[in-house]
């Protein structure tokens, strides 16, 4: 089964629970490389014009040159002490998280690795991270001991905590993305998902620096159909009695949402 997928221009890489890698032309739909790059299921995949990055429930992370007609056979292993959960390419820099406080920085150059704490004032691990609008890095980090999902955003030019968009009545957030074709000048939306799949508008596209020292109201709009989905997914999977467990869940779910005033979906705020 595949575990993770990225998509580069015409290049597609995938990983698989056998820790097999898969490099796909977009063209033709042909595989163009493969190899077991892992001992254990790969995790993580990071992609660009002259990288492959590989990364795997065991702790270890493989960097491969994208060649010509192929990639190269034999990695560069960098040191890493968790699995990696997540990881992005950002010109010479690959930034990726785990579950430790901090957000890591390779310098594909120098060849360091620098740490950016997640969240300014509280502690989690690093579920997933975007690059977005080509200004801000965005890394969503989630306290296991309180359950406290929070979204930060960090200059992506010199890395500065800018804001937190705090998501107390939301799960775990394990993969962020955004439409890079919507125009900036629109209002901005982000794409969270977990157990649910949610929608944040208005998250400090106009925030000047006096403004972030404010606190603001965020709307999470959830949408409710993919949950109901996967709770009925998650019924098939079980047995008679653990079925009937399911419903009940959900119904409750749905009892408490509708005493709350507003349906459409929770409210964050912005720290």
């Amino acid at each position: 089964p595949i575990t993770c997928a990225v998509i580069f221009d015409k290049m597609v890489l995938i990983g698989t629970e056998g820790g097999k890698i898969m490099h796909y032309c977009t063209e033709t739909f042909a595989i163009k490389w493969e190899t077991v790059g892992h001992l254990e299921n790969v995790l993580s995949l990071a992609l660009n014009d002259k990288r492959a990055i590989s990364a795997s429930t065991v702790p270890d992370l493989c960097v491969w040159k994208i060649l010509e007609n192929s990639v190269s056979t034999v990695p560069i292993k960098i040191p890493v002490t968790r699995p990696v959960r997540c990881m992005i390419i950002y010109e010479e820099k690959l930034y990726f998280g785990d579950d430790g406080v901090n957000i890591k920085v390779l310098d594909f150059k120098s060849e360091n690795i620098d740490k950016l704490k997640n969240h300014d004032t509280d502690h989690g691990s690093t579920d997933s991270l975007l690059i977005y609008k080509n200004c801000y890095l965005v890394s969503s980090s989630y306290n296991l001991d309180f359950g406290k999902t929070s979204i930060n955003f960090r200059s992506l030019e010199d890395h500065s905590y800018l804001f937190t968009v705090r998501c107390p009545m939301y799960g775990p957030i394990t993969c962020l993305s955004c439409d890079p074709s919507r125009d900036p000048a629109d209002t901005p939306e982000l794409f969270c998902g977990g157990c649910e799949l949610g929608v944040i508008e208005h998250i400090g596209a106009d925030q000047s620096s006096d403004h972030l020292n404010e606190t603001d109201d965020v709307e999470v709009l959830r949408l409710e159909a993919l949950q109901d989905k996967y709770v009925d997914s998650l019924s098939e999977a079980f047995s008679s009695d653990e079925e009937d467990e399911i419903p009940h869940k959900a119904q409750r779910r749905r009892s408490n949402d509708a005493e709350e005033p507003a349906s459409s979906g929770s409210w964050c705020s912005i720290s």
